[in-house]
């Protein structure tokens, strides 16, 4: 439209002409009044006020619009909420693939981003290739990857279990002491009483499982002080 009315409808590329004209002096602004389907257009030369000829270099530009999304790995818990350009909120309840609904412009930049942890359990989520421009194509690539923190920590001569949500298995070990370790889930702390094969052990039990049952006992892991009453702690990442 021109000066907020004078509406024209235009189905294709090309040369266009409003259909009333303005006497020599007058101030004319074009600009954009309803966008065409899956695209955005903008205006440039749009405005300025007529000098005795016909203005005829107004440019419509268009670009298509395309959704930004990806998929959702390893979550269990309920509440994620997603950003792309700080903006446009997403919350997931499960894993498996997402789309933003609001499109984003051939070359124009996304990015994406965790608001909102989830919960029940408490998770942990990493966003990989959340970042770059519109290639002409609809972004599927983005990897939201969420993790859980599982620990036990049995007594001496006793079994402790870890035990990932369903659906996940045992990515890494985050720490493992057999000895005086202290401290509590994520946030363990070893002692000097520990035993050097703690962490192999646990390992070789655990990863890759989505279970697996540790015993805490000197035939296991050795005895690293002879005498001290000892105990296990182990944490596993599961994803």
């Amino acid at each position: 439209q021109n000066n907020g009315g004078d509406d024209l409808s235009v189905n294709g590329d090309g040369p266009f002409t409003f259909a009333t004209s303005l006497t020599d002096g007058t101030n004319y602004a074009v600009s954009v009044s309803v966008q065409p389907t899956g695209q955005l257009c903008a205006v440039t030369n749009g405005s300025g006020k007529l000098a005795g000829a016909k203005v005829t270099n107004v440019a419509v530009a268009c670009k298509t619009l395309y959704t930004v999304g990806g998929t959702v790995t390893g979550l269990v818990g309920t509440g994620l909420v997603l950003t792309n350009n700080g903006g446009d909120d997403i919350t997931l309840d499960a894993g498996g693939p997402f789309t933003f609904a609001t499109k984003v412009v051939d070359g124009g930049a996304y990015t994406v981003a965790v608001k909102t942890s989830p919960t029940g359990p408490a998770q942990t989520c990493a966003v990989v290739d959340g970042n770059g421009n519109v290639p002409g194509a609809d972004v599927t690539s983005v990897i939201i990857k969420c993790a859980s923190k599982v620990c036990t920590t049995p007594n001496e001569n006793q079994s402790g279990d870890i035990t990932c949500p369903a659906g996940t298995t045992v990515k890494s070990i985050d720490f493992a002491s057999y000895g005086t370790p202290t401290g509590a889930c994520e946030a363990f702390v070893a002692s000097a009483c520990d035993a050097a094969t703690s962490m192999a052990v646990v390992e070789a039990a655990c990863l890759g499982n989505a279970t697996c049952s540790l015993s805490a006992t000197n035939g296991v892991f050795g005895d690293p002080c002879v005498g001290t009453f000892k105990r296990l702690y182990a944490q596993a990442t599961c994803e």
